[in-house]
């Protein structure tokens, strides 16, 4: 799947495990109950949080085919969702422009042929991001 980008991606996808045993370890998490799942409560979180995208960078920088380069990035894509819900759980207060730019990045995902939950009529996807986002967004905006 990544031949070339190989090991970036060997340890993108192992930070992402250590992340989540440290974040498992703070608060119950549970699929779909996301008042508390992009909590990055501790300096070693957030640590791993940034290492994932440095490595989701090194790895567009090495991948070299063009479908090697197309799964790189829909997984960059992807992450930004995660980095987008980091964000606004653990802000104080967001601006409008703020969540609008998250909602076009999912939709611009969600549109992704790589993406196995489209924008179809399930939109599975874009309704459990919305879910997410009101949960993490909750009293932080103004009207």
């Amino acid at each position: 799947m990544f031949p070339q980008a190989r090991s970036p991606m060997r340890e993108y996808f192992a930070t992402l495990e250590q992340l989540w045993i440290a974040m498992d370890h703070q608060h119950e998490r549970k699929l779909f109950r996301w008042n508390n799942q992009f909590l990055l409560g501790t300096p070693e979180q957030q640590t791993l949080a940034r290492r994932a995208r440095t490595l989701l960078d090194e790895a567009a920088a090495t991948a070299a085919p063009r479908a090697e380069k197309a799964r790189v990035e829909f997984f960059a894509k992807s992450y930004r969702v995660t980095e987008f819900l980091f964000a606004f759980a653990q802000a104080q207060t967001l601006a409008p422009e703020q969540l609008a730019a998250a909602r076009k990045h999912a939709a611009l995902l969600s549109a992704d042929p790589l993406a196995m939950f489209g924008p179809g009529p399930e939109g599975r996807f874009l309704a459990n991001f919305e879910a997410a986002l009101k949960t993490v967004t909750a009293g932080k905006t103004s009207p």
